[in-house]
């Protein structure tokens, strides 16, 4: 958000009332477990989605999934019951949607366990598609803030220079691609694609939507193959899957990324990311800061 990038004439949204966006109004309905979930910010906010943050939506879905404790608080009957209704449609299928979809459009009984049927996890699966969509193909500016501040300080092009990222969408990667012509690499993230790993480092501490998690069945892997677009994600059956490697901006997510909470790949990558990124702040002879407002008490 003020990075210039826009889509459809519009720009792009930020965390804070991300679904009152004019491309995320447009999209939500296709999506229609998430757009089920909302109903519960709707009655919240007076049907106003446009108070409501990403972070509060992934938070809730995070916290409303029967695997944690706050699960039986929520009573989510109806909503599975306007979910089995709209998910029989043949006409909404989409190729992204999660493979319990799929499931549920071929057997047109109610399945005997249909209660167990997880809305948080399929809501928060439809989220993820949505963000990667929306951030998709945004048309750049002529020049951003990355692009001045590049150019004016003369960036020296080698490992000494670390960007740290806390966006999952490409705004920085562009500006280096034009002005460093791929002389830039992600340290850590698995890759076969030819980098040299003495140029500039990039670190994302929240993922990117060009980093491709591969899961859940082995071989697991966290990889990237460089292009600036959005992983599409794929769900081809239960625990397999593709998609972007981000992680949730939920009101708890420094807990939801350790060994006891995912898998060891994903610890392993982001401990490794957290612990460059530590030791580039306390090395670091200059420090920017873009895109924070650091306001006074």
């Amino acid at each position: 958000r003020g990075s210039g990038y826009t889509k459809k004439g519009h720009s792009l949204p930020g965390d804070r009332g991300f679904f009152a966006s004019p491309q995320v109004r447009d999209l939500l309905p296709k999506y229609c477990t998430l757009y089920i979930m909302l109903e519960f910010f709707r009655r919240e906010f007076g049907g106003d989605l446009g108070v409501t943050s990403l972070e509060e939506v992934w938070s809730f879905l995070k916290f409303c999934s029967p695997n944690t404790v706050y699960g039986p608080a929520y009573d989510f009957r109806e909503e599975k019951e306007r979910w089995l209704d709209q998910i029989r449609n043949p006409g909404a299928e989409r190729d992204d949607e999660h493979c319990l979809c799929r499931q549920f459009r071929q057997d047109h009984t109610i399945p005997p366990r249909w209660k167990d049927i997880d809305m948080s996890l399929l809501g928060g699966w439809d989220l993820r598609c949505l963000v990667s969509e929306v951030y998709r193909g945004a048309q750049p500016p002529s020049g951003n803030i990355y692009q001045k501040l590049i150019t004016k300080y003369e960036t020296q092009q080698d490992a000494s220079t670390v960007f740290v990222s806390l966006n999952y969408d490409f705004v920085l990667e562009d500006a280096l691609e034009q002005f460093l012509l791929s002389k830039w690499h992600y340290p850590h993230v698995h890759t076969r694609i030819e980098r040299s790993t003495s140029g500039v480092r990039v670190l994302k501490p929240h993922g990117s939507l060009n980093w491709c998690f591969r899961g859940n069945v082995p071989p697991v892997e966290i990889g990237t193959d460089y292009r600036l677009d959005s992983v599409p994600n794929e769900n081809f059956e239960c625990n397999r899957f593709n998609q972007a490697m981000i992680i949730e901006p939920t009101q708890v997510k420094e807990v939801l990324n350790v060994r006891e909470t995912q898998r060891r790949e994903t610890a392993g990558l982001f401990s490794n990311i957290w612990r460059s990124m530590f030791d580039a702040l306390v090395q670091a002879k200059r420090v920017f800061v873009i895109g924070y407002s650091f306001r006074k008490k």
